[in-house]
């Protein structure tokens, strides 16, 4: 799981820019793409907002080490919307993320 602080921390900053954001679940998957297409639909069913590959693997090796850990995402595939986001889009997004982890981070150095 995240870290509580470090997760207050986040939102603490994400609020304090107001940049859009969600806060919740996620499910780390080893498979991105599901051979049953609407597999997403019973995680969403659960509350789950998104599937990633990664945050189980840092939050594993985070507790095996006694670090903290927080999982920042930004969304560039959607199994609901049809379309994706734009270059300029994905690039304003990823370019918000890394500073709200930059902030956050720097308040734990």
């Amino acid at each position: 799981l995240a870290d509580f602080d470090v997760w207050l921390k986040a939102k603490e900053v994400l609020e304090k820019k107001k940049y859009p954001h969600h806060i919740g679940n996620i499910f780390a998957a080893d498979v991105f793409y599901d051979h049953d297409k609407d597999i997403w639909k019973k995680w969403a069913a659960l509350g789950v907002l998104g599937v990633e590959m990664e945050s189980y693997a840092l939050y594993v090796t985070a507790k095996e080490l006694g670090k903290r850990a927080l999982t920042l995402l930004t969304v560039t595939d959607s199994f609901v919307k049809e379309g994706r986001l734009t270059p300029e889009e994905r690039q304003t997004g990823l370019r918000n993320m890394i500073d709200v982890a930059i902030e956050t981070a720097e308040s734990f150095a």
